[in-house]
């Protein structure tokens, strides 16, 4: 039998201990009633046995054993209530974090610049082939497409600015592109974005190009304003602006000053591109042509003929012009994009006006290949060390192409005028004369250091420097080119 042990080792049977569990005696049998009714009998029978003290000892002990059993019970319920209200904060904080969520997923789906409704008007393709569209359009015929985000990528100080004069004059008057490339006129207007020149230099472009519409022209002068189309209060004021200026074509010049963030990071691209695609469909902008900086860093032309930075900015416009000058020849080619490819031209340039001509089709890869020519004939001369047989220099150049011969011919013919070859005939042991050539001491260590350096040496097509009174001498301007 289970007992508990009091301090005068008198015997109390558990099962009538107050604080024990109590079972159903209804649950119990006949004589486990018995037996129990026979022990409590001898336990009264055994308190008649015990004396005052201990009968007072007896109470005290028990008086002390319940209230240690109420305090368990009582700090059992506290925890019990404690671990209720910390569920009761537990499920309210969950409440208040699904409302959040909830509110912010509302939020964003109010405010997104996403076109939720595309999900809606899907069709499929037989359906959509069915459907009235406007047809593609020319702007300027194989160059820009009506509609098209087109980059301008070109190297510093190459004439970005001056190449979009001649666009948006074009634009405005309806003159063919560069002489030669017809132009769909605005019905609209045209805004230039400019970034980068002072207000009165732009101005004064503008004025030399002898624009007739300047109407239908709106230059804003934005460098180091901090408007940065991906600040939302600035892209909703620029969007109304578009609209109520009825602006067609958007120029915006350059990219770098434009964007605000790192050229380099993917994400800061994505954010600008998204916010330059929301302003053209908002506005009613039809054309977006962004002039971008090439990259550089002493890589070769084919490697650095790509726009400065992040891959995104070559993946994202419909259509890329690459820009270039060597000397006073300018060379524009599309290569990459979502039209046919246009091969490099050569462009001269008007000083008076800065308007630009085409030269003629394939006129940018002759003219490639004569300042190929040009700067090979430089490398054979320019160690200076010995005279050399003009016949030689001819034939190791240009082989058996007649044609060839004659342009090398003329080539030595011009340095030989411009000072910086000598040439005699001297007589061979054979008793023959015959037409030595060496490059002069100047000429060789300034083409000698152009070629160490990895410089650019251009055959000068004109001496002529734009704003100089007198023409320069051909030294000057290769000197000017080359660095």
């Amino acid at each position: 039998m289970e007992t508990t042990t009091a301090p005068n080792a008198v015997q109390i049977p558990a099962r009538f201990d107050e604080t024990a569990p109590r079972a159903n005696p209804w649950e119990k049998t006949p004589e486990q009633l018995t037996a129990e009714n026979y022990e409590l009998k001898t336990l009264v029978r055994e308190a008649g046995l015990m004396t005052k003290d201990e009968l007072e000892a007896k109470a005290a002990y028990m008086a002390r054993d319940l209230e240690d059993k109420a305090t368990k019970i009582f700090n059992k319920r506290i925890e019990a209530s404690e671990k209720f209200q910390s569920w009761e904060l537990v499920e309210v904080e969950l409440a208040n974090k699904r409302a959040r969520e909830e509110a912010n997923r509302r939020y964003k789906v109010e405010n997104s610049d996403a076109d939720l409704s595309l999900f809606d008007s899907c069709m499929d393709l037989h359906t959509a082939l069915t459907m009235p569209e406007e047809p593609m359009e020319w702007r300027v015929k194989h160059l820009l497409m009506v509609g098209h985000i087109t980059t301008v990528t070109a190297p510093a100080k190459a004439g970005k600015t001056v190449l979009q004069v001649n666009r948006v004059k074009s634009y405005v008057d309806g003159t063919p592109l560069f002489g030669r490339f017809p132009v769909k006129p605005v019905e609209g207007n045209v805004a230039v974005w400019n970034y980068e020149l002072m207000p009165n230099q732009m101005h004064d472009w503008f004025r030399r190009a002898q624009i007739v519409n300047r109407h239908k022209i709106f230059v804003m002068n934005m460098r180091g304003a901090g408007l940065f189309i991906q600040n939302e209060v600035v892209l909703e004021r620029a969007i109304k602006w578009l609209r109520d200026n009825k602006i067609e074509i958007l120029e915006i010049d350059p990219l770098q000053a434009a964007f605000l963030g790192s050229v380099n990071s993917d994400e800061d691209a994505a954010d600008y591109i998204t916010a330059l695609q929301r302003l053209q469909k908002e506005s009613g902008v039809k054309d977006i042509i962004l002039t971008t900086h090439m990259g550089h860093a002493g890589k070769s032309n084919a490697e650095f003929e790509r726009s400065i930075g992040s891959a995104r900015w070559e993946g994202f416009p419909d259509n890329m012009w690459i820009y270039k000058r060597e000397g006073d020849t300018a060379y524009l080619r599309i290569d990459k994009g979502r039209m046919d490819p246009v091969p490099e031209f050569a462009l001269t340039r008007d000083p008076a006006t800065n308007m630009l001509t085409h030269m003629g089709d394939n006129s940018g890869q002759e003219a490639s290949k004569a300042n190929d020519l040009f700067r090979e004939v430089i490398r054979t001369l320019a160690d200076g060390i010995q005279k050399l047989k003009t016949k030689d220099v001819v034939e190791k150049i240009a082989g058996s192409a007649t044609k060839k011969k004659q342009e090398v011919r003329s080539i030595l013919e011009e340095l030989s005028e411009w000072g910086l070859l000598t040439e005699e005939n001297v007589k061979q042991e054979s008793g023959q004369k015959a037409a030595m050539v060496q490059m002069n001491s100047s000429g060789c260590g300034l083409f000698r250091a152009m070629i160490d350096n990895k410089r650019q040496v251009f055959r000068p097509l004109a001496v002529w420097s734009d704003g100089d009174p007198e023409p320069q001498s051909p030294l000057k301007v290769i000197v000017l080119q080359g660095v």
